[in-house]
């Protein structure tokens, strides 16, 4: 049963008062059990009650706005900005699962305060709470919470393979944050009880309490047990096996009228590791979830990495752009790998995408640095000039190298979640490129404006370099994943003062004369060229507006020798300063006990 008392205690709004005053507000309250899509509060109406979420998870909505305005789950208020200040509803607020709460009615509040005056400054520190959390979101959305609880349902009509149910089952446990429950878990705790009855909602929701993450294994028909784990369920996991996917069954068809895109994730599985996948694409449509998770059953890395990301304990790893600079990533990652760390989910900017991409494949560092030599060595990829009518370079040999490198894969196809980043030039904003070919994903990403022509979508969509936009792209692997992450960016160019006048910039005539006569080019004043000034245009975003956290390790290595933004003629030496740097910085930063390192290279 639901203790009104103890769950009042645990929200600090009502932790500091006096006992006998918590215990006349317990009194007061009542139990009242919401159903997943009930309408909780609606915007407008007046504010006649006050309700804290016991369990579940509540969507805040206004009118006018796209995407929800909050998520609110357990231990949280709902409607006390209305309430408090008898005004009407600021929002809509929906359960987007079967929830719980504790209701107080106007007028049991209004003789509750009548008799305990001190109710009144709880009230208004309720509302100043509030409005400071509102004020905070008044920049992008907020990120997603992880999960706390999740059903597992099968595509197609047969059950969850059982090898992966067996493996998920134990990893939960050995962790010692989660549970998976199944009908027979249900029927061994509770017996014969329908599983609508409160006291099996009450004995979920015992779960949940008791752990971080509770997996609910659905039935393959659309049986009243995969009814009520639908309906207790945050996220959407659909697990399937094989080459080619099986139509949509019932028990899907009834969870995506439940569940929106941005909360479905596929799991696909496979026997082994052996080779690359392929066809994922295929298990993608009719079902369109927001992230794909590829899993072998020949181990348990792939069914661990999986429980992290559901866990909030992912690693990631954010490559920033920076061009001829960009292969000291392989080297950095390949010491950080080689120092135990497993990366869950991959991202990047430019040729710190190209990077992010190839180990998100398990492409090794020396295959990738093999891709770099026929792409910039054998095919001079860079050094071929063009007519500036699209570009100063010809792109025909760099589309070519990149097809090779990345064959026919798919971004859907990677063994871990990744994406790159490009600068969407028809809607002026950043495109988060996770899907369709992987060599145009990466050639957009570092399509750098003039040097290179723009990459062009299917639907139109002009793409160019995405640093122009998001040169260190944390906040989408933060939208990805929750946990710590390893940050490579190469910062801002050196701060440096030109002497030259601007008067002193010739014109054409005058610079065709200067260039032709010996000398001449002494002469010439000392101003960057269009590769330089594009260089500073490219990495201009300061890495202070990105909003690094405590659990991101953010390196910025020097400019090795051999490195510049168009040269990528001594890029082996530049992968292994950077190799033999990220070395160094491992072994000083676990000296100093550094945190972020250590949350980097916690299995848990």
């Amino acid at each position: 049963m639901i203790d009104p008392r103890a769950l009042l205690a645990g929200i600090p709004l009502f932790a500091a008062m006096d006992p006998a005053l918590l215990e006349a507000l317990a009194g007061a309250v009542r139990v009242r059990h919401v159903q997943r899509g009930e309408v909780l509060v609606r915007e407008g109406a007046v504010a006649e009650a006050l309700f804290v979420v016991s369990s579940g998870r509540f969507e805040a909505a206004v009118a006018g706005r796209p995407d929800p305005v909050a998520e609110i789950g357990p231990g949280e208020l709902i409607g006390e900005i209305g309430f408090f200040a008898r005004d009407r509803r600021t929002a809509s607020v929906s359960a987007i699962r079967d929830a719980v709460v504790l209701e107080l009615a106007r007028a049991d509040f209004e003789g509750l305060a009548a008799r305990h005056p001190a109710l009144l400054e709880h009230a208004l520190a309720a509302m100043a709470q509030r409005l400071a959390e509102t004020t905070r979101r008044l920049g992008p959305r907020p990120v997603k919470r992880f999960l706390r609880a999740a059903a597992l349902v099968p595509t197609g009509r047969a059950p969850v393979d059982a090898d992966f149910v067996a493996r998920l089952r134990r990893r939960l446990g050995d962790a010692g944050r989660g549970i998976l429950v199944s009908r027979a878990d249900f029927t061994r705790d509770l017996g014969e009880s329908s599983v609508e009855s409160p006291a099996a909602t009450e004995w979920l929701n015992r779960l949940e309490r008791e752990h971080d993450l509770v997996v609910l294994l659905a039935e393959p028909e659309l049986t009243p047990w995969t009814e009520k784990a639908l309906n207790h369920a945050d996220e959407l996991l659909l697990v399937g096996r094989g080459e080619d996917p099986p139509p949509p069954g019932p028990v899907e068809s009834r969870a995506f009228a439940l569940f929106p895109p941005d909360r479905r994730r596929q799991v696909r599985l496979h026997a082994d590791r052996s080779g690359f996948v392929s066809g994922t694409a295929a298990w993608l449509r009719g079902r369109d979830p927001s992230v794909i998770h590829q899993v072998a059953l020949d181990g348990d890395g792939d069914v661990a990495s999986l429980h992290r990301i559901l866990t909030g304990r992912a690693s990631g790893l954010v490559a920033g752009g920076g061009g001829g600079y960009g292969p000291a990533h392989t080297g950095i990652i390949r010491a950080f790998l080689e120092a135990g760390v497993d990366f869950d989910a991959f991202g990047g900017t430019s040729f710190g995408a190209a990077t992010a991409v190839s180990f998100a494949f398990g492409v090794s560092a020396e295959e990738f640095t093999a891709g770099l030599d026929d792409i910039f060595i054998r095919a001079g990829a860079f050094k071929r000039r063009n007519i500036p009518r699209y570009s100063l370079l010809d792109h025909t040999a760099f589309d070519a190298g990149l097809k090779r490198l990345y064959r026919d894969w798919s971004m859907d196809d990677a063994w871990r979640p990744v994406f790159a980043v490009a600068t969407d030039l028809s809607e002026n904003r950043r495109a988060i490129l996770n899907r369709g070919p992987v060599w145009f994903a990466v050639r957009a990403s570092a399509a750098i404006p003039a040097v290179l022509p723009p990459a062009i979508t299917e639907s139109g969509r002009l793409l160019v370099d995405g640093g122009v936009v998001d040169n260190v792209p944390l906040a989408p692997m933060k939208q990805l994943k929750k946990g710590p992450n390893l940050v490579i960016h190469f910062g801002l160019p050196q701060r440096q003062r030109f002497s030259a006048r601007y008067e002193d910039i010739p014109g054409r005539s005058a610079l065709l004369q200067k260039l032709l006569l010996p000398g001449g080019r002494r002469a010439l004043p000392d101003v960057p060229g269009p590769a330089a000034i594009i260089e500073r245009a490219l990495t201009f975003q300061q890495p202070a507006a990105v909003a690094f956290g405590p659990e991101d390790l953010v390196l910025q290595p020097p400019q090795f020798p051999g490195s510049s933004l168009l040269d990528f003629s001594r890029h082996r030496e530049v992968a292994e300063a950077g190799y033999q740097w990220a070395l160094r910085e491992i072994d000083r930063l676990a000296a100093a006990g550094d945190p972020a390192l250590a949350g980097l290279l916690a299995r848990g």
